[in-house]
């Protein structure tokens, strides 16, 4: 490894991008880990019951040569023998028809694979020692790779599983936020918006409170002005009938 490849730092859109690499690889190896799981379980139901018809049958080949049986006991236990031993050629034909086996093993080992890559994701991120362009385009071959061999596509309620799982997991999160909030006391988001609402309201009552208040307030002051003018105007004519009566006595 170079001098240059080992002090290469990546930017924060580039880390973005690895992390969006990331949480494409687990939902894959999710994904191809399910789907081998499923597979698995169906091989086992014809798996289990061939290997107990063929032990049984084994018994009873054993059983239909030994000299303890009479010789229409024996011819029974023969005939039994046969009819199990079609039995379980019937039921491997089948497990070998529907291929389950060879489809757990290839999404076992896509799964695998998907691993190793998060790995080698996971020691990008935290300690970048590669070329950012060189690092993306090995992935893409390895993944490009992996889906070329594993020629077989996921069940669909595989990826039901994944969105519940995820959806689950948001949600755990929201919570585990919101207890911590209550420790500390703090009120979340949605309780600071409606404080937020709150003040505002109020304040906007007493804005028009107070604009109600100067209009009343000028209102009165108006009347008062108007009154004392009446006033006056009054005690002037009562002043001016009097000077007029005496002038003429």
């Amino acid at each position: 490894m170079s001098g240059e490849e080992s002090n290469t730092y990546h930017s924060e859109r580039e880390l973005q991008i690895l992390d969006k690499f990331y949480s494409r690889l687990k939902k894959e190896r999710f994904v191809n880990n399910q789907a081998s799981t499923y597979y698995s379980s169906l091989n086992q139901k014809f798996i289990i019951p061939g290997i107990i018809i063929t032990g049984i049958s084994s018994v009873a080949s054993f059983l239909a040569t030994s000299d303890m049986l009479e010789d229409d006991e024996k011819q029974a236990f023969s005939v039994g023998v046969g009819i199990m031993t079609a039995v379980a050629t019937i039921i491997q034909s089948l497990s070998s028809s529907f291929g389950f086996a060879v489809k757990k093993d290839s999404f076992q080992t896509s799964a695998d694979i998907y691993d190793s890559l998060l790995t080698k994701v996971e020691f990008e991120i935290y300690n970048p020692n590669e070329k950012f362009d060189d690092f993306c385009n090995d992935l893409e071959t390895e993944i490009l790779k992996i889906k070329s061999d594993c020629k077989y596509l996921p069940p669909l309620h595989v990826y039901d599983l994944w969105k519940k799982r995820k959806n689950s997991k948001n949600k755990m999160k929201n919570q585990d936020s919101d207890k911590l909030l209550d420790t500390i006391n703090l009120p979340n988001n949605d309780k600071l918006l409606d404080n937020d609402k709150n003040s505002d309201t109020d304040k906007l009552l007493d804005t028009n409170l107070q604009n109600t208040s100067k209009g009343n307030l000028s209102m009165v002051d108006n009347n008062l002005n108007l009154n004392l003018e009446n006033t006056d105007s009054t005690i002037l004519n009562i002043d001016g009938q009097n000077n007029n009566q005496e002038s003429e006595s």
